[in-house]
């Protein structure tokens, strides 16, 4: 998109990335146009992806909370020494 240093637009590209969507990832705002119609004709595509979107993003490095509390508990430890 215009700004690619953007936040937000880096977070996006990281989540999708890590979800293996490399094809949701727009280069720019044409290209984001034209993900979001061919997205939009196959509606029962965009319904089974909504589900594994879901279960994938739920067994994710990501979505890992437990795993990221004690690492982050471990690191501020590792810090103290």
């Amino acid at each position: 998109m215009e700004n690619n240093n953007s936040f937000y637009l880096r977070i996006g590209e990281s989540i999708n990335s890590n979800q293996n969507m490399i094809n949701w990832i727009a280069k720019n705002e044409d290209d984001y146009i034209k993900k979001a119609v061919e997205f939009a004709e196959t509606k029962k595509y965009l319904s089974n992806k909504k589900k594994e979107i879901r279960n994938n993003a739920l067994k994710s490095p990501l979505f890992d909370v437990e795993g990221f509390a004690k690492d982050f508990y471990k690191m501020l430890l590792s810090t103290l020494k």
